[in-house]
């Protein structure tokens, strides 16, 4: 059985709690599940929220041209995480970070990783996770998704999403954690953190 490996393209905003649609498709927005029934994902997003998180995609993007000289396939790498003050196009993770946000409004997270496409087929799970105040899980979100890109190598890949605080999220410094799976492979990433301010 041949065993491929998946990837998240630079700029691509998935449909999820964290993310928005992949490549050319727009994210479409719809209710998930979270621990009290507040949060808001994508129709197949199951997310798991301790407040009332009403977070919601609207990102998109498309991903970078795989690096064909690329050495074997290995685990993904989750390059960058943070805060930006828009989302459009794939770069605007580094363009536009800041480095904190509001605790009234919306805001845009992204996360960026390289992960290796093998034969053009990408397939990958993202779990994001935000943790407030006192380390309450204020977020807690995975998507499974998968789309065909041209080549074969190793590609970087960026998603977003918006982040909606609840009435009963404290200002305070937040922290975010990513992990990517590659569902053709199986590896997994190493688990990586970044945190910043919602005042």
């Amino acid at each position: 059985m041949n065993r491929r490996k998946l990837l998240l393209g630079s700029g691509v905003a998935l449909s999820t709690i964290l993310a928005g649609c992949s490549s050319d498709e727009a994210a479409d927005e719809g209710n998930g599940n979270g621990d009290d029934g507040n949060g808001n994902g994508d129709e197949n997003g199951n997310g798991d929220t301790d407040g009332d998180d009403n977070s919601s995609d609207d990102g998109n993007g498309d991903e970078t041209q795989p690096d064909s000289n690329d050495e074997e396939p290995r685990e993904p790498v989750v390059t960058k995480i943070g805060l930006v003050s828009e989302w459009e196009k794939p770069g605007d993770l580094d363009e536009n970070e800041i480095e904190s946000g509001s605790i009234d409004e919306r805001n845009w997270s992204a996360f960026q990783f390289e992960i290796h496409v093998h034969e053009g087929e990408l397939e990958f799970t993202y779990q994001y996770d935000l943790y407030g105040p006192e380390n309450i899980r204020r977020v807690n979100y995975s998507d499974t998704k998968s789309e065909l890109i041209d080549g074969d190598g190793r590609l970087a890949y960026g998603q977003s999403f918006y982040i909606d605080p609840g009435n009963d999220w404290p200002a305070g410094e937040y922290r975010a954690e990513v992990t990517i799976r590659d569902e053709i492979s199986g590896e997994v990433s190493e688990t990586e953190s970044t945190t910043f301010e919602l005042r």
